[in-house]
């Protein structure tokens, strides 16, 4: 888990510094995030499929092995393209914040090209343990489609597809441009503008654990992703009001909590319905981060517009899982996995 989202969730450090070095707009640096936010979810068809069909080891080895390489070859780029091949490759993401705090510290006290390649070992540390230690429960399942498309006749399914892609590109955009905010806008130093990216990630820690039990034992993922896929894009036009350090700090700890929470309910099951969704889902992750840097850029500098998108696509999305449910409830369609 740290190897995956814990390297995206701490992008925001390293946005900053490619504009600088590589001089390029934010907008043209978000697409390197957002490729490797895309990548797991937009392979998830396919490699769900693969895994259910009993090759679990050869898809972690070749994931790993991908994501290894990139992180590697990317200490030592100097030129835009490469910087986009090489993070491109990072196709063993799976997802936590713990990563996110582990890699911002790093920063602080190294230079970026050796924070990079802590980060390579730290991920290649963990991929021994992962292909030590990880085996499926079953293999060599029955046959089953790669893709289902019966799935899209279902009014549910469709609309909770929808709803998820309409979330994604709100529900990243602080974990991209949390530190620059805190920079331009707040007047913060550096240090303390990575803090606030610190704060956001460790309090994923406790808000991935509560939800996931809660879900569980009482409510289902379905249930508790839609509360607080309403919180996050409240929290997303608060920030419009965000103007003090302290206030970002408190800021900071709230999104935190509710945007970890929605990771943590969304779809993280293998199977083919749930392989589609994600696929589906990643072209929002694709284009979410480079709008966002784009509004920003039209605002000349201010962050209005983007946050308004980001509460806008989390609070839409939300709304259309609501649809979604309530279709499921009146019996449109059951979904075990939900």
């Amino acid at each position: 888990m740290i190897n995956g989202f814990g390297m995206v969730a701490s992008y925001g450090i390293f946005l900053p510094h490619w504009q600088k070095v590589l001089n390029r707009p934010a907008s043209d640096v978000s697409w390197v995030g957002s490729l490797q936010l895309c990548m797991p979810f937009a392979v998830s068809s396919f490699s769900g499929r693969v895994m259910d069909a009993g090759y679990f080891r050869p898809i972690l080895v070749v994931g790993c092995g991908l994501h290894i390489f990139g992180i590697f070859c990317t200490a030592s780029l100097s030129q835009y393209w490469q910087l986009d091949i090489t993070l491109a490759l990072g196709v063993a993401s799976c997802g936590a914040p713990v990563g996110g705090v582990i890699f911002p510290v790093l920063q602080d006290k190294l230079d970026y090209s050796w924070v990079i390649r802590i980060m390579g070992f730290v991920v290649l540390f963990n991929t021994i343990l992962i292909l030590l230690i990880a085996r499926p429960k079953k293999l060599h399942r029955p046959r089953a489609p790669l893709v289902d498309l019966q799935a899209w006749k279902e009014p549910a399914y469709t609309l909770f597809a929808i709803g998820l892609f309409t979330i994604c590109p709100g529900l990243f955009f602080p974990y991209f441009y949390m530190p620059k905010y805190g920079g331009e806008v707040i007047g913060l130093p550096s240090s303390t503008s990575l803090t606030m990216l610190l704060i956001l990630n460790s309090v994923g820690i406790p808000a991935r654990l509560i939800p996931t039990f809660v879900a569980h034992y009482f409510f289902g993922a379905f249930s508790v992703l839609i509360p607080f896929s309403f919180c996050t894009g409240i929290m997303n036009f608060v920030w419009l009001i965000i103007t003090e350090p302290s206030s970002f700090i408190s800021f900071s700890v709230v999104f935190g909590v509710v945007a970890n929470a929605v990771l943590t309910t969304d779809l993280t099951k293998m199977g083919t319905r749930i392989g589609m969704i994600m696929t589906f889902a990643s072209l929002a992750c694709l284009i979410g981060p480079p709008i966002s840097g784009f509004l920003i850029a039209r605002g000349k500098g201010s962050f209005r517009y983007a946050q308004i998108f980001a509460g806008t696509t989390v609070l839409a999305g939300t709304a259309i899982m609501c649809v979604s449910r309530w279709l499921q409830i009146w019996g449109v369609m059951k979904w075990e996995f939900l």
